[in-house]
């Protein structure tokens, strides 16, 4: 059957093809029985716009690219899920871009911004730049970074508070009687890892607890990283009655590590992550963690596209959830 068309819509309404087609494209304002004769037209011949041809006679293709190192890791499928609800309040489409952490297909989205495939990209790296990215983000219009910095470039950036989020952490581990702490984080270079570090390294200070470099583990934010850095502080010159994990990912696999050794938590060590995954009431026993605000970066992130936020840079406040698997150090 043969899809009716804005001739046939006008038609049947007894107005100009040009009438129909401003009246749906938001382009005039026509009187209320004009408007209501067209909208009963379109709903009976069961007309559907050409979405194409609108897209080309706007200029726009309606659609936000969401560029992401790994869609199936909860916090980026949590700040992907609020995004893509806040650009279709806007009459937008959300576009998954997964990169897989690889900065060839980081690099590759990026070229299709600049050729049109998306009105905007909202981009969420995971790995330190070697240059390769700056330039690519400069040369692209319409970008917004969020969670992990490209330095160097100018633009909307949302980012955490990762100094509070380090030192909130660390400084909860102190209270609770801790002085030998280890820090298990991600690369060096990244925004997060630098920051969160300086959190740490702050409450010690401010606790006067002497800071060692044998107690941080930088690597990566993945669970296997996680397991080896638990191993290497547990069986180093000093081991740690905690450990402030710079994501609930490595906390997760520092369980696992520990669960392996038949070492309980909190009797044997406690441990803080960071993001505050919706699962971690389940674990045994469930892990405190600094809350991210996941949401409030994809909705900000949309925004920012759309011209709704002013200013190269915004931090959002991060809060202590506290559970379970903070104690008091055990008596040797």
């Amino acid at each position: 059957m043969k899809q009716p068309t804005i001739r046939d819509v006008a038609v049947f309404a007894g107005v100009s093809p040009a009438s129909v087609s401003r009246f749906l494209n938001n382009k005039t304002v026509l009187p209320p029985d004009m408007a209501a004769t067209i909208d009963r037209a379109v709903k009976t011949l069961g007309y559907r716009p050409n979405v194409l041809a609108r897209r080309l006679s706007l200029g726009t293709t309606e659609t936000i690219g969401f560029v992401t190192a790994d869609i199936a890791a909860p916090f980026f499928a949590e700040v992907a899920s609020a995004a893509e609800q806040e650009a279709e309040r806007h009459g937008f489409s959300l576009m998954i871009c997964n990169t897989r952490n690889e900065v060839a297909r980081e690099l590759e989205y990026l070229r299709r911004q600049r050729e049109g495939h998306f009105d905007g990209v909202i981009f969420m790296t995971n790995h330190r730049d070697d240059g390769r990215l700056r330039e690519a983000v400069r040369a692209t219009p319409n970008v917004v970074l969020l969670d992990e910095d490209v330095p160097g470039t100018d633009g909307p950036k949302f980012f955490i508070d990762n100094v509070d989020a380090g030192y909130i952490a660390t400084r909860h581990l102190i209270e609770a009687g801790h002085r030998i702490i280890g820090h298990v984080t991600g690369m060096h270079g990244m925004i997060s890892v630098d920051e969160r570090l300086i959190g740490y390294r702050k409450a010690l200070e401010e606790a006067g607890i002497p800071y060692r470099d044998d107690l941080v583990m930088a690597g990566s934010y993945d669970a296997a990283f996680g397991s080896e850095a638990f191993d290497a502080l547990w069986d180093g010159p000093m081991r740690p009655t905690a450990i402030c994990s710079s994501s609930d990912i490595l906390a997760l696999s520092i369980y696992a590590a520990a669960k392996r050794r038949n070492l309980k938590i909190p009797q044997d060590f406690s441990i803080v992550g960071v993001d505050d995954l919706p699962y971690l009431d389940f674990l045994n026993p469930p892990l405190t963690s600094v809350r991210q605000p996941a949401k409030e970066l994809g909705r900000r992130g949309v925004l920012a596209l759309l011209g709704k936020y002013d200013g190269p840079m915004e931090r959002l406040p991060v809060e202590l959830v506290k559970r379970q698997s903070v104690a008091p150090p055990a008596r040797p």
